[in-house]
């Protein structure tokens, strides 16, 4: 019962309080502390000279109900802070009108500007951190396996403590699918548009992507990669996962179509259900003036990704067009029976992995 007090007290309660800090987009992690994000610092100085202390307790309860006064409430203070924002693009290269901030004079308006530099920074930092991908496949790795050993925290031979929370395991799966792809280095899409689950200022999940869109789309030259992950298992995973991805990736198939790139879906998994290879097998799906759309989709062991993507850590950048003939061949076989189907995928991922280690 200690230990479970301690774990208490030492995690989770530093967890939601770590949590809350940065949903503000104030702060970042790093390592076991937290810090101001050094591209909101201006921001964060006004709001610690300006705070806010109600006079009495209706002006209290008002403020919870409306939410308290802030500093970019203020007109003045949101213009500079909207200069400071972009100082700091301008010192990435990134060109910004001053005309155009001058000749904003609502605060509403300027404030909308601030939001929009914000996210422009935010991207910038975003594509700083895909491009560092490809020196972090140890990391990536010591990832998956977590997920696939159903644990929740590990530390590296360099002191780096990685730690999945237990309620965001499905998150974390579909964060560290991104990661690897942005380790191969390929996708001609922005990484913020490569996915469809929000992420806080230290490129964490904030929460997996919502229902009714695809967890990742990685447009590459020459065709599309439309990824589904899910730790559902056993005969749930089909009910649960076989329509979704087959409209997720006819969609997606729909809006590339006549501009000549295949779209391919991959599912991975844990395990995989055989009633769900078999619904991907077919690859049916039916339009709305009932035109029948093939979908090409290949469901995965996460084991056998993880193998794939291990051979070649050191040069992730090599691996995509091993992956797209493998999804080529995988989807040629499909005419054989759901069973063997999964054994045949599990062997050529499998084989080419042995391949590119020797």
């Amino acid at each position: 019962m200690t230990g479970l007090k301690q774990n208490t007290l030492k995690n989770d309660y530093a967890d939601t309080n770590f949590r809350y800090l940065k949903s503000t987009g104030l702060f970042k992690s790093s390592q076991t502390s937290i810090l101001i994000d050094e591209d909101k610092l201006f921001l964060a100085k006004e709001i610690a000279q300006h705070f806010w202390i109600p006079k009495n307790l209706t002006e209290y309860y008002e403020g919870l109900c409306d939410g308290a006064p802030l500093p970019t409430d203020d007109f003045k203070i949101a213009q500079n802070t909207v200069i400071a924002f972009a100082n700091k693009l301008e010192s990435y290269g990134i060109e910004t009108s001053y005309g155009e901030l001058n000749s904003i004079v609502d605060v509403a308006d300027i404030n909308a500007k601030r939001y929009e530099l914000e996210e422009k920074l935010f991207q910038i930092r975003e594509q700083e951190f895909a491009r560092e991908q490809m020196k972090s496949t140890e990391e990536i790795i010591a990832y998956i396996n977590l997920l696939l050993e159903n644990k929740y925290s590990v530390t590296l031979e360099d002191g780096t403590e990685l730690e999945i929370p237990k309620s965001d395991r499905p998150a974390y799966f579909e964060w560290v699918i991104w990661r690897a792809f942005l380790a191969i280095n390929s996708i001609v899409n922005p990484p913020w548009k490569s996915r469809n689950f929000k992420i806080d200022p230290d490129f964490k999940p904030i929460s997996h992507a919502p229902s009714g869109n695809s967890d990742l789309i990685f447009e590459f030259s020459d065709f599309v990669l439309v990824v589904e992950v899910t730790l559902t298992q056993s005969s749930r995973q089909e009910a649960a996962e076989g329509e979704p991805v087959r409209r997720h990736v006819a969609k997606v198939a729909q809006e590339f179509e006549g501009r000549g790139k295949d779209v391919f879906g991959l599912f991975m998994a844990i395990a995989i259900d055989t009633n769900t290879a078999n619904t991907f097998r077919l690859g049916e799906w039916y339009l709305k003036d009932d035109s029948q759309l093939n979908v090409h989709i290949v469901p995965v062991k996460l084991k056998d990704f993880k193998s794939l993507f291990e051979s070649r850590k050191d040069k992730p950048d090599c691996l995509l067009s091993v992956l797209k003939d493998i999804l080529i061949k995988c989807r040629l076989d499909s005419i054989i029976p759901a069973p063997e189907w999964k054994k045949k995928i599990s062997q050529k991922f499998q084989l080419a992995a042995v391949m590119r280690q020797g």
